[in-house]
């Protein structure tokens, strides 16, 4: 996402009637401020330092929700479904250095279905069965992102073979994950993988079902029981890597 492409405006959440004290339920303020952000033409929705709990927040195409340094968005504890999800949408972007926690009942904490263009950078992020799920989405690039998930810490799948995960770059950040540091189950293709730690994973990256083409890994650290796994029984194609040093738990 380049900022050129948007509007310059910041959208205040406690402007909408986001509280912050981690005890009200922020939801309708935060989606309001990003629906009315995406009403006029787009821009950036600034969420201050504070502690906003919340259910699931949908992100819209030309915005960037922008955690400031002391920011948390944090599930509400009967919250069951995922926390930030963007559906179909273009253009739109996480920025800043604060968090998004989906604690022990949010399904995941970052959920990108079917979205073309999308930035996430810097934010960390914390999930219980998944951090970040990307599906069949395009030019979704991940950058200097740190993140934690009991399950999954980075999952890419397809629900359609044909539309699979195409174009992703992640780099410069982290994955430590009980389970799995990276899946990829589905269809991948033209993505790279490039300066990442993945630690204390019971499994560093799983190969799916799924055929996966042009894909890259260079300078990776990982830390895991078992560095790399194939599952599957689909065609790989053209997989490159450099650069690997591994390491057990």
């Amino acid at each position: 996402m380049q900022l050129d492409d948007i509007t310059r405006l910041a959208w205040e959440v406690r402007h909408y009637g986001a509280v912050g004290n981690g005890l009200v339920d922020d939801t309708a303020a935060l989606q309001l401020a990003i629906d009315r952000s995406n009403a006029g033409g787009g821009g950036r929705v600034l969420v201050s330092a504070g502690t906003y709990r919340c259910g699931t927040v949908e992100l819209r195409t030309n915005v960037e929700l922008h955690l400031a340094p002391g920011s948390r968005l944090v599930a509400d504890p009967d919250h069951s479904g995922e926390l930030v999800v963007m559906t179909g949408q273009r253009n739109v972007a996480i920025t800043g250095t604060g968090m998004i926690d989906a604690g022990d009942s949010a399904r995941a904490a970052v959920v990108i279905t079917d979205c073309d263009d999308v930035d996430l950078r810097g934010p960390t992020v914390a999930g219980s069965d998944a951090g970040i799920e990307i599906i069949g989405s395009r030019g979704i690039t991940i950058d200097g992102s740190r993140v934690r998930a009991a399950g999954t810490g980075l999952l890419l799948r397809a629900e359609d073979q044909d539309a699979g995960n195409r174009d992703l770059i992640v780099v410069n950040s982290s994955f430590r994950s009980a389970a799995v540091g990276i899946k990829i189950n589905g269809s991948a293709r033209r993505c790279a993988f490039s300066s990442l730690v993945l630690g204390d994973c019971g499994i560093g990256i799983e190969f799916g079902a799924g055929p996966v083409d042009q894909l890259r890994f260079a300078e990776l650290i990982i830390g895991a029981d078992v560095p790399l796994l194939w599952s599957g029984d689909a065609p790989n194609r053209s997989i490159t890597v450099a650069g690997l040093s591994i390491a057990g738990r």
